[in-house]
């Protein structure tokens, strides 16, 4: 999704959502204050077309332009929304939403760390901000990974496939799976220690626990 969010993104673009993401967070406190929360709502058969049509998007890697010549192409039939709507209006539904953080204009690093406060970029010294005003001239999103997690657990089929670790079996001498691994069997036999403390219970003890695996290369947009 990250990457899809990139691709409908481009640098003219960037510096405006910052602006767009402060009237964001004044929608949803004032939707809080009423029955109907963002992501609450009945769904309209707009919605539901646009469901569809984001579900086939991320199936397909669909690209900006074919997803507006689909929009073209099927308008007596469909009312379609605009891909930045369709986007803006899952992150709603999901509640997931991207965090935007700013990075050089150049993609050389992010303004994050050590880096949080900077005014310019440290290898190309090209500014963060648009002149004149403090708004920054590039932003790359970020989806946090506790809501997407979340979001597993409210579907009943998702919480059933997610029982595959805690349900698999171990045959030694063989290696057929991640759960197989050296690595993670030696955790499960662990206690969990979290911030210098040992605690009464092991990793992935529990049922529902989830074993992540991490992979990065470094800074890239």
């Amino acid at each position: 999704m990250i990457r899809q969010l990139k691709e409908i993104i481009g640098p003219d673009q960037e510096a405006e959502l910052w602006a767009v993401r402060e009237s964001r967070r004044l929608h949803i406190f004032y939707a809080a204050q009423t029955d109907t929360a963002p992501g609450n709502e009945v769904l309209t058969e707009t919605d539901r077309d646009n469901i569809r049509a984001f579900k086939l998007k991320m199936m397909s890697n669909m690209s900006r332009d074919v997803f507006e010549q689909m929009r073209w192409a099927f308008r007596h039939k469909l009312d379609l929304s605009s891909e930045r709507a369709v986007m803006h209006r899952m992150a709603i539904l999901s509640r997931v939403e991207p965090v935007w953080y700013s990075c050089c204009v150049n993609s050389c690093l992010a303004y994050t760390g050590n880096d949080s406060e900077a005014e310019s970029c440290r290898f190309c010294h090209e500014p963060r901000y648009t002149p004149h005003t403090r708004k920054p001239r590039r932003l790359f999103p970020y989806l946090p990974i506790i809501p997407r997690l979340q979001g597993y657990f409210q579907n009943p089929k998702m919480v059933e496939r997610l029982l595959y670790r805690h349900n698999y079996k171990h045959k030694p001498g063989t290696i057929a799976d991640i759960f197989d691994g050296v690595h993670y069997r030696t955790l499960r036999k662990k206690f969990v220690v979290r911030d210098g403390e040992t605690l009464t219970h092991k990793y992935f003890d529990g049922k529902y626990d989830i074993a992540l695996g991490a992979c990065t290369d470094g800074f890239l947009l």
